[in-house]
């Protein structure tokens, strides 16, 4: 016999209940934690405004070293705060993602719970 094959695939309706209540307790704490991290993300999202504005100005003031210097301060730094803005909300797109999912888990694990034995589905 090969030592390496691989488990069986349970599927979600097999699972006893109490393995199915570890695994929704496991997944509430997995949201809890995403939420937390989507909170901090979202209250960094200001920093990142008013950090744009002072980009902006600080590139504005290159204008008084040459033109090219004025203009490669207001394209680089605009470039730079933008791009972390959309890294940021990429990020916090992300995470709604993942907590939906996570919820939608979560529901298809308890309703695998409450679904009778003998409801025809195939084996």
């Amino acid at each position: 016999m090969d030592s390496r094959r691989a488990p069986k695939m349970v599927a979600l309706d097999e699972l006893p209940a109490a393995v199915r209540a570890v695994r929704v307790e496991k997944y509430l704490q997995w949201i809890a934690k995403l939420e937390e991290t989507r909170a901090g993300y979202l209250q960094r999202k200001p920093i990142y405004r008013n950090g744009f504005f002072v980009f902006c100005a600080m590139g504005v003031g290159c204008f008084a070293i040459s033109k090219w210097a004025g203009l490669w301060g207001v394209m680089t730094t605009s470039f730079i705060s933008v791009s972390g803005w959309m890294m940021l909300a990429t990020r916090v797109w992300e995470l709604d993602s993942e907590i939906a999912a996570t919820r939608r888990e979560i529901a298809s694990l308890q309703r695998d719970a409450r679904a009778p034995a003998g409801d025809g589905r195939a084996a």
